[in-house]
């Protein structure tokens, strides 16, 4: 068939303008080439079946389904999304609980590196406190940077917000130099000098991993689809999930040369 249409919805096989309810003419013609059955819709028709309750109804739910299916495509880009607000209590004891686990899968990997069996907690006093300041850290300046530089008044806008977005993870790598420090058993020098090593490959780490933090996590949380994960809290473990497992795959190359200095 040769058609020529004015809109075609959703790639389907509607055609025409949908001025059935206006009653608007509508420039649309479709020729066929074959013998075919060919249904007419009336507006009167239309408008009577409004009238229907359970009609309307499923009308103006189709609607809000199509609405929420669409508001999809108009997320957040990435460098852009807003913080939330910060509380420092929950982040803190959360900090201190992943103090553990992390130093403990810490342990468990540098064991696989290196070959050589180290203690699965060690230096807890130092990780505990450091862990706490890294977290709040990352968080604390990105909300600072957020609310102090407007992009859009520079020349280069996403220049400055991939700036802001890298600039948590350079100013905390000192303090997760120290995290690691205490993990790094095969090298025999104090906590206070053997942070220094691996410092390079590290920051590119840590940026990494703040921009998984901060800006990855929302991004995701963002997509998640609200239709089949109705929870916001849910929602969120979901975005921190998958913004984790993306970071902790693409800073492996950096980690393992921090971790061999």
């Amino acid at each position: 068939a040769v058609h020529r249409v004015e809109s075609l919805i959703h790639e389907s096989s509607v055609f025409g303008s949908l001025h059935v309810v206006s009653g608007k003419l509508s420039p649309a013609t479709l020729h066929c080439t074959t013998k075919v059955v060919a249904y007419v819709l009336k507006r009167e028709v239309v408008l009577e079946a409004f009238r229907n309750p359970d009609f309307s109804r499923q009308i103006a739910q189709g609607l809000c389904t199509d609405i929420l299916t669409n508001a999809g495509r108009l997320r957040t880009p990435m460098l852009e999304q807003q913080p939330r607000k910060i509380n420092f209590l929950a982040t803190t004891v959360a900090a201190s609980f992943e103090s553990f686990y992390r130093s403990a899968l810490n342990s468990l990997l540098n064991r696989k590196l290196t070959k050589v069996a180290g203690p699965l907690f060690p230096d807890m006093h130092i990780q505990i406190v450091s862990r706490v300041a890294y977290i709040n850290g990352l968080k604390g300046i990105r909300t600072y940077l957020n609310s102090s530089v407007d992009p859009s008044k520079h020349a280069n806008p996403e220049l400055v917000r991939f700036l802001v977005a890298t600039a948590p993870g350079l100013v905390m790598c000192p303090v997760s130099s120290v995290l690691e420090a205490t993990n790094a058993h095969m090298n025999p020098e104090p906590v206070h000098t053997k942070w220094m090593r691996g410092y390079m490959p590290r920051c590119l780490r840590e940026v990494i991993f703040a921009v998984g933090l901060n800006q990855m996590s929302d991004y995701f949380t963002e997509r998640v689809p609200e239709q089949r994960v109705k929870s916001v809290t849910l929602r969120a473990a979901c975005g921190s999930l998958l913004a984790g497992v993306f970071c902790g795959y693409r800073s492996t190359v950096p980690n393992h040369l921090a971790t061999r200095r």
